[in-house]
């Protein structure tokens, strides 16, 4: 309401003895130039945005592995928790195999275990290295298809003599345990 009775209009203008002269293309670039923004070359643009990404990815890789040690720390924790809850209440109530219907996870630990170890036999055993014979039929019928790519029809005689090798040893097999 009283502002501008209040302002007193105090405009100045300095005049120069010595006239400036200016070219048109300064003035033009001077007049055509947004200084609130201003341009950034593509190759730049491209460097900044590589390096912040490069930041944002270590920064993340960072932190997922810091995630996944405290994860793994909780976890161990936990199961030292149960464990030693479960050996103290086998302890006061005199149960060792299982509580109920339910067995608890030493147990369940040893048992799987032992079905690790006997995976681990029946693979020894079931290992080609004893039977020469089939694992140079399966090799002579793999190079095979590898030679024909485009006629695996041809491969014909190697494949009847791998099943004549494993159908032996199926023999053998069932042999022994009679």
């Amino acid at each position: 309401m009283g502002a501008s009775q209040s302002k007193q209009n105090n405009e100045q203008v300095f005049y120069n003895p010595v006239p400036i002269q200016v070219s048109s293309e300064l003035a033009n670039q001077l007049s055509d130039t947004n200084l609130s923004s201003p341009q950034v070359s593509p190759a730049r643009h491209a460097l900044l945005d590589a390096n912040v990404r490069a930041r944002i990815d270590a920064e993340m890789a960072r932190l997922q592995e810091g995630d996944d040690e405290l994860r793994r720390a909780l976890q161990l924790a936990l199961e030292r928790e149960n464990i030693n809850r479960e050996r103290s209440d086998d302890a006061t109530t005199g149960i060792e195999e299982e509580h109920g219907n339910v067995k608890n996870s030493t147990v369940l630990l040893e048992d799987l275990e032992e079905v690790r170890q006997k995976v681990d036999r029946y693979r020894a055993r079931t290992s080609l290295v004893d039977h020469p014979q089939v694992k140079m039929a399966s090799e002579a019928v793999a190079s095979c298809y590898r030679a024909n790519l485009t006629t695996t029809l041809n491969c014909w005689s190697e494949v009847a003599a791998f099943r004549n090798a494993v159908a032996k040893l199926e023999q053998q097999y069932v042999d022994s345990l009679r």
